[in-house]
């Protein structure tokens, strides 16, 4: 099981390669890991959102030769007494949600795979969910960036379009890209329908956060 443990770690790295068909059949049903992709994944994007939140919510964020940034949320923290305080909501929320949105992926997996007689258990398509979404461990933070500079006065269009390409839409394209190629290997269905299938969920995901960008873009460019 260790031995095991140190090589999900070393997949996690291929998985975000062009390795990553390698990974999908390495880790196919019914020996699938969960346990390293899942914390790998929620402990990170949840630092790296935490770090940011805290930074921006509690003071001024300075950009070298763009400027500075702040959200006032009414948020002083001024002891190691208060800053736990913070904390104590901030996990269960960030997880509930980071969560649910993986039961929701695992679960139209497992659904679409019932329909092509496909026979993977859910807790596996969960565990296929984790190793798809470590692209996506920066995302959170970047849409709390994108609501910060949404509300700035001015939001600098060369940042905005930067925040949004790199940290917003190239991860999610780059988690359709890693289903698809672990769809392809767990379902051996084509590259059409294995691509509607990755696509639909992080399309639906980018739509409902279309109009905060859109936004986004119109104060950069007034």
């Amino acid at each position: 099981m260790q031995n095991s443990r140190k090589d999900d770690w070393k997949r996690l790295l291929k998985i975000v390669s062009f390795s990553s068909r390698e990974v999908f059949e390495e880790i196919r049903p019914p020996a699938t890991p969960m346990l390293v992709p899942a914390l790998f994944v929620l402990c990170s994007a949840f630092m790296l959102w935490l770090t940011f939140y805290v930074i921006t919510t509690t003071g001024v964020l300075t950009i070298p030769f763009i400027g500075e940034f702040s959200l006032n949320l009414g948020l002083s923290i001024s002891s190691f007494q208060d800053l736990l305080v913070l904390l104590v909501p901030l996990p269960s929320a960030f997880l509930f949600v980071y969560i649910g949105g993986a039961v929701i992926l695992a679960s139209w997996y497992f659904a679409v795979a019932r329909y092509y007689r496909v026979d993977i258990l859910w807790e596996q398509w969960f565990a296929f969910t984790c190793w798809t979404l470590v692209p996506m461990i920066i995302v959170p933070s970047a849409r709390f960036f994108i609501t910060i500079l949404e509300a700035s006065d001015d939001p600098y269009p060369v940042l905005s379009i930067f925040v949004v390409a790199l940290f917003y839409l190239l991860p999610v394209a780059w988690t359709v890209f890693l289903t698809q190629q672990g769809l392809r290997v767990w379902t051996a269905k084509g590259k059409g329908i294995t691509f509607l299938i990755s696509v639909i969920p992080y399309l639906l995901y980018v739509l409902f956060s279309v109009e905060k960008i859109v936004e986004l873009m119109k104060g950069a460019f007034s």
